[in-house]
């Protein structure tokens, strides 16, 4: 049985999944500027990635119209990245910890027009570093159905750094969460 493996990304690269296409595996980039992931496929981790897609340390990053699906934990992890742009992106998680898309000290975040089906938290914005910031943070026009340990957008697990700042999330269908928390 073949194992989902990884796409490594480094500088300027791009990442085209077609139409019908399905690729078995995960996204990973650290460092590097002006990556794309798009197209009309479907990036499926087949319960194999705690994070299907984690990119850290980077400038200029763009997820487009794909749909990621299948991981067994953060499905997107995004740490210490700046100009980060989710764009009609499919998110479809299951296993617990399913969080849909987090930004970990992260700034100049835009996630808008995606579908986010979770069973953690489909949007959760953290900042785990005391030495950095999360700022300007647009979370829009999104459909979000969070189920199991999911709300919709949270603000706070995993915070420590000195601020979290200029988050605006607007225009955004919540069809089902759990509400409350799990810390009271």
């Amino acid at each position: 049985v073949h194992r989902p493996g990884y796409i490594t990304l480094k500088d300027n690269e791009t990442v085209y999944i077609a139409a019908g296409a399905i690729v078995y595996g995960g996204i990973r980039a650290n460092g590097v500027h002006h990556i794309r992931v798009f197209g009309r496929g479907i990036l499926d981790g087949g319960f194999e990635f705690k994070q299907m897609v984690l990119v850290e340390n980077c400038k200029d990053v763009m997820f487009e119209g794909v749909m990621i699906r299948n991981g067994d934990g953060w499905t997107n992890t995004l740490v210490n990245c700046e100009g980060l742009r989710y764009d009609h992106v499919k998110v479809l998680s299951f296993g617990p910890g399913g969080d849909g898309i987090d930004p970990l000290n992260s700034r100049n975040i835009v996630i808008s027009n995606c579908f986010l089906r979770c069973t953690d938290d489909c949007i959760a914005i953290k900042a785990p570093a005391l030495d950095q910031v999360v700022n300007d943070v647009v979370v829009a026009d999104n459909t979000m159905l969070g189920f199991a340990f999911s709300d919709g957008v949270t603000i706070g697990f995993e915070t420590d750094a000195a601020s979290i700042s200029n988050v605006t999330v607007r225009n955004c269908d919540v069809i089902l969460a759990r509400g409350g928390s799990r810390v009271d």
